[in-house]
């Protein structure tokens, strides 16, 4: 059955926040960063403070006083807090109510005076100016998107928040070009398009095979192409050696 396109986002958005409340509450830390079943809480957060690092190092953007980030997909605060000494603002927004309260109840008991969070639409940075971020950031949070339309929809509200020139970084799933992928991309948008209305009828009994879970893959021709209707200028991009199946890839670009 063809839904209508908003009717569709509000599903997908529901989805989306269903499914990662339930997973807030089940294990937050692990499903956040799932190469680990457990972690202790300094291990968790260690490891925010080097992505931030070295995202800084890949992105050079404009730090210090006046400036601002915005962390898209912040769940319960990993990287929005280790961004703080480098912002005068941070604004973290999530989908899920679960991760936005556990991120900020630890804000109101640290102390820390310039992060805001919210929680977002699922489909858009509503609350955020034009023009307002010196950075965004949107890391492990992509591959989890339900359809490509709505990731193209986030490269617009990135344009659209970022001051000119400014940079973004976001990661996704990208399948090679060739006839062969094309099938195995084919095949595989069929499996996920049945999950995702088996999912709409069951719900939660779908559990981590959510296709807010499962994400989407896409073309590095659609990405570029994306890019330029948002007026994002690629300016890097982290692609194996030997690229022959789905790979977790690394974007950063710029607003011109």
């Amino acid at each position: 059955m063809n839904l209508p396109v908003e009717h569709k986002a509000r599903i997908e958005a529901g989805i989306a926040r269903e499914t990662w409340d339930s997973l807030a509450r089940e294990n937050a830390m692990h499903f956040i960063a799932s190469n680990r079943p457990q972690w202790t809480q300094e291990e968790f957060f260690e490891t925010g403070r080097h992505a931030a690092s070295r995202l800084l190092q890949q992105a050079r953007p404009r730090t210090g006083p006046g400036t601002s980030m915005c962390d898209v997909g912040c769940g319960i605060r990993r990287l929005a807090f280790a961004f703080s000494s480098y912002f005068e603002r941070i604004v973290g927004i999530d989908v899920s109510p679960e991760m936005i309260d556990r991120a900020t109840s630890f804000r109101n008991e640290h102390g820390i005076t310039n992060a805001q969070f919210f929680v977002g639409s699922g489909a858009d940075l509503q609350g955020i100016a034009d023009a307002s971020q010196d950075l965004v950031v949107s890391h492990l949070v992509f591959l989890h998107l339900t359809s490509r339309a709505l990731i193209a929809q986030y490269l617009l509200e990135f344009s659209r928040v970022l001051k000119h020139g400014a940079p973004a970084f976001f990661d996704l799933s990208v399948v090679p070009a060739g006839i062969k992928n094309k099938v195995l991309f084919g095949t595989k948008e069929i499996r996920d398009h049945l999950y995702w209305n088996v999912y709409r009828f069951l719900g939660s009994s779908v559990g981590t095979r959510s296709p807010a879970v499962r994400g989407k893959r896409v073309t590095l021709d659609w990405l570029t192409a994306e890019l330029e209707k948002a007026r994002l200028k690629l300016t890097d991009i982290s692609l194996p050696d030997n690229w022959t199946d789905s790979a977790l890839t690394s974007v950063i670009c710029r607003k011109v």
